[in-house]
């Protein structure tokens, strides 16, 4: 790893490190600098690279106070496209799981998904709804973005008149910064009548009362455009 390699070369590498590699290190930490040089480097060799340096963040205590904020930047228009979309989603319920991180930033992963479905095809927006719904469970301060309702009654009159611009910011780069707190997630509401039918029966999920304690979301991933129609149904099923 101290060589130089190409780029298919470290992600062979990478793809290996969690199972096949680190059990046989005594002072996994030595994998430090390999795992953040990848993980900084973008695209999906930091797709690659989370495991690892969650691994290293989570049981050697490594110090990576940009994980969030890196994290965060991976979820641009293509990430709903890329083949390692299930590894990474698997991995995001795992970072956004620990009940103690702050509402505002588990907002900002809430919203920025949330947008992104907009522009997503159907395959790829059938994960992030269970998605969205488990994580909202697990950290029920959120749950007032889909349900936040206008005080007073001038605010409500000038909402029905005049719409209201959205306070998150999309191209913020710090999820402790995007407002998203602020915000509500008006994108799953409008899936309720995207064109696929069962994208829009999916996501009436949200609008529904949470009683369900979670999905299975090995349910929804590692599916194509064509086992879509199979997945609204699971869903109904289990809800």
């Amino acid at each position: 790893m101290t060589h130089e390699m190409d780029k298919e070369q470290r992600k062979l590498i990478l793809g290996l490190m969690r199972d096949s590699i680190v059990p046989w290190f005594s002072k996994p930490e030595l994998l430090m600098d390999f795992l953040t040089d990848s993980y900084n480097s973008g695209g999906s060799t930091s797709l690659l690279a989370l495991s690892g340096v969650f691994f290293l963040v989570q049981e050697k205590n490594l110090d990576y106070p940009s994980f969030y904020r890196k994290l965060y930047s991976l979820l641009d228009r293509d990430i709903l496209n890329s083949k390692h979309r299930s590894r990474f989603l698997r991995l995001l319920d795992l970072f956004l799981g620990s009940t103690h991180l702050p509402a505002a930033l588990v907002a900002s992963f809430l919203k920025r998904l949330s947008r992104l479905t907009l522009n997503a095809p159907p395959s790829g927006i059938v994960p992030i709804i269970p998605w969205i719904y488990n994580i909202l469970k697990k950290h029920p301060t959120c749950t007032f973005m889909i349900h936040r309702v206008p005080r007073g009654i001038e605010a409500k009159e000038l909402l029905e008149l005049q719409g209201m611009a959205d306070p998150f910011l999309m191209d913020e780069e710090d999820p402790m910064e995007t407002n998203a707190i602020d915000s509500c997630l008006w994108e799953i509401v409008t899936l309720q009548s995207h064109f696929h039918p069962n994208v829009a029966s999916l996501a009436k999920i949200i609008s529904e009362q949470f009683t369900k304690h979670a999905y299975n979301l090995e349910d929804f991933l590692d599916h194509n455009s064509t086992s879509v129609s199979r997945k609204s149904g699971t869903c109904e099923k289990h809800n």
